[in-house]
């Protein structure tokens, strides 16, 4: 059986894969710090800072390597933070790079994670694969994630980079944040709401690694849904899914002193990217859920039919 060792598979968007991979056939190896359980999968202890003969052997003769690695962003950017999420990326990320290159039988595929943050603040403007980073924290964050995948020493192994947008999910964090405040009659816009928010559902997120293990599609893939959408058109989409009128919006001036206490860059509450998955979408992947209506009324099924109403201005 063909083996997928997916590193920090243990957390939300891990599972979705694990689910995934398992459906497809394949023997899923989560290498976890936590060492925890995780269903449908064989777990393996390592530390995403040092090698060890243990997961080296999970990854030699393996089918695929996921890269999931990160430190979460929602959190106060202090400069240690900042310290801490850049080393949770660009440490491991160049730990596996080493470890296939010392493979006997170097895996075929290697998939790491990287982020719609590459493109910055693009305002109304679209932009896809072959779009340069930006040159703000999150840009050069992705620029040197990315980076550590183009220099490993693994010419027989096929590298994809997944610039991975906001996560739509039953699970996610951002859902049920979101979710929150529209139910609390607090789901209006960010400052003037025309920000654009590339975001995917789970399950199309899922499917689309599976896609770059057996495609042979390479380099920076945009793991973002067709059809990204404004601040404003998506919280009026989310109003309407959980049965809410319009709202009252959060004030740029508001927002912006948010990203002053949390040490964020304006641009994670009022900058946005219209990326489009330009490679996905010429390569021929069909996506389950290509608009956000069809996403939200998904995830949210368990919203009485009742309560959902038609779209309403912001």
């Amino acid at each position: 059986m063909a083996r997928i060792v997916i590193a920090g598979g243990s957390g939300y968007i891990g599972q979705a894969l694990v689910t995934e991979f398992s459906l497809e056939g394949y023997e899923v190896v989560v290498l976890s710090r936590t060492n925890r359980p995780v269903p449908g999968a064989r777990v393996v202890a390592w530390d995403a800072a040092s090698p060890s003969e243990s997961w080296y052997r999970e990854i030699d003769g393996a089918e695929a390597v996921v890269n999931l690695c990160g430190e979460r962003l929602l959190q106060r950017w202090s400069p240690a933070a900042r310290a801490r999420i850049r080393e949770s990326r660009l440490g491991p990320t160049c730990l596996i790079g080493a470890a296939i290159a010392a493979s006997t039988d170097p895996a075929r595929t290697w998939v790491n994670a990287s982020a719609t943050g590459w493109y910055g603040d693009t305002g109304g403007k679209e932009v896809s694969e072959a779009s340069p980073a930006s040159d703000d924290y999150l840009g050069q964050l992705c620029r040197d994630w990315e980076s550590e995948v183009d220099k490993a020493e693994t010419p027989g192994t096929r590298r994809v980079k997944l610039r991975i947008g906001l996560v739509l999910g039953r699970d996610s964090e951002a859902l049920k944040r979101l979710s929150l405040l529209a139910r609390a009659f607090m789901g209006g816009p960010i400052g003037s709401g025309r920000q654009y928010m590339p975001w995917i559902h789970e399950r199309d997120l899922a499917r689309l690694f599976a896609w770059c293990v057996t495609s042979d599609v390479l380099g920076a893939v945009n793991a973002t849904a067709p059809n990204p959408v404004t601040n404003a058109e998506f919280m009026r989409e989310l109003r309407s899914a959980v049965g809410r009128p319009g709202a009252p919006g959060l004030p740029s001036g508001l927002a912006m002193a948010v990203c002053d206490a949390m040490g964020w860059e304006k641009v994670m509450m009022l900058g946005g990217t219209r990326a489009v998955p330009a490679i996905a979408c010429g390569r021929g992947f069909e996506f389950r859920f290509p608009t956000l209506s069809e996403a939200l009324h998904d995830l949210l099924s368990e919203v009485p039919k009742a309560w959902k109403t038609p779209m309403l201005a912001a």
